[in-house]
């Protein structure tokens, strides 16, 4: 049985989210927060409480949106919605990169920055194809080039090797593909 989520569960799950999707979901966002917890243990790294409270964070946002951006409620809802809202979420994600680099680890910018335009630049090409049918092939490609040749071409941290991946398995691989063959807004016929 289907529960509707309240409120801002609504936003962050779509309307017809499952309480597996949703315990996907926190499990995922938990197991972001161990991965960010056992890499920036390193004795090497020089920040403190709160730059690791904002890195856990982010990772717990990342690792559960990435799950739920699979789902059929999440996905549905956005797909559903205007392009302009998809095109929307996209830009809102500079946020992620922005913080990381701000608030934990400004040497790490540069690689931070170029994952934040490679997940705009091959959202923008998975989004905007007509066949749906080549959206999900094309997103699988650009995220296994992105988690692979962003983290070679530009060194990060250790404490960040699970950015690129999980960034853009949550935007590209996940969002970008309309993985329910949902018709948008644009497309709805009366």
């Amino acid at each position: 049985m289907t529960q509707k989520p309240k409120g801002i569960l609504n936003y962050l799950h779509g309307d017809s989210a499952t309480p597996v999707d949703v315990g996907f979901t926190y499990a995922a966002a938990l197991l972001g927060v161990a991965v960010v917890g056992l890499l920036s243990g390193e004795t090497s790294l020089r920040f403190g409480l709160v730059s690791r409270m904002i890195l856990a964070g982010t990772a717990a946002d990342l690792f559960g949106g990435a799950v739920a951006n699979f789902t059929r409620s999440t996905n549905g809802w956005y797909w559903r919605g205007s392009a302009k809202l998809r095109l929307v979420f996209l830009f809102v994600h500079a946020f992620q990169p922005a913080v990381i680099a701000l608030a934990v680890s400004p040497e790490s910018g540069t690689f931070l920055l170029a994952s934040y335009l490679w997940m705009l630049g091959t959202a923008f090409l998975i989004v905007g194809l007509r066949k749906r049918q080549h959206q999900l092939p094309l997103a699988v490609f650009l995220t296994l080039a992105g988690s692979v040749g962003l983290p070679v071409f530009f060194k990060p941290a250790l404490f960040l090797a699970w950015f690129a991946p999980v960034y853009l398995t949550k935007l590209d691989l996940g969002f970008s593909v309309n993985h329910w063959d949902i018709i948008d807004a644009e497309n709805r016929r009366p």
